[in-house]
């Protein structure tokens, strides 16, 4: 995918627009996140997407992580629908349970109201507050991510049933975060490798 210049050379006063001021490297990140949104998004506006890339790569910066990886999460969870549903009562960008967000919101002292579910902002932070607390309390990310999409409870009972994940699990949900992951990376590589 090419980006035209203006893009990279306009990402400074961008930067200036954040808290905590990002290397230029995150900055295009940032800017890769929002044209992936407002490519994909059916439901986001670009205000919304703009305001979502900002929210990912800012907590993904503070944390230590690739938004990227996030953003993986959310096209395999919800292919960037900020309104979707699940058939279990998962809701938003990041697929979050009702009671889950509520938990987590409480946990990291989150500002959160049931209606919060379809914010995009307010779900990708709780989102991934709760995707970077599961990746501590199980360290290996396929585990990781298993755990996000199961649950921690039913992830650590297959766990000290099995010694590990079976293949199918690793292949129903942590394989496709991983190759979505990988995708954007190769996509947004380039452009990431010229600004560092």
């Amino acid at each position: 995918m090419h980006f035209p210049i203006s893009i990279v050379t306009s990402l400074i006063a961008i930067s200036a627009q954040h808290q905590t001021i990002m290397p230029r490297h995150w900055v295009v990140r940032e800017q890769a996140i929002v044209h992936e949104l407002t490519t994909h998004s059916r439901s986001l506006s670009a205000e919304q997407a703009s305001l979502t890339a900002q929210a990912i790569c800012h907590e993904a910066y503070v944390r230590g992580y690739d938004p990227l990886l996030f953003l993986a999460v959310i096209h395999v969870e919800s292919h960037y629908d900020h309104l979707a549903i699940s058939p279990s009562g998962a809701e938003g960008l990041m697929q979050l349970m009702p009671a889950t967000a509520s938990w987590a919101a409480d946990q990291y002292a989150l500002p959160w109201l049931v209606v919060d579910s379809f914010d995009p902002v307010t779900n990708v932070q709780i989102g991934m507050h709760y995707l970077i607390e599961l990746h501590r309390r199980f360290g290996n990310l396929d585990i990781t991510l298993t755990a996000y999409n199961r649950g921690p409870t039913a992830t650590a009972r297959i766990m000290k049933e099995f010694g590990e994940l079976p293949e199918s699990l690793l292949n129903a949900y942590s394989n496709k975060v991983l190759r979505q992951y990988q995708q954007l990376v190769t996509t947004y590589g380039s452009l990431l490798q010229n600004t560092q």
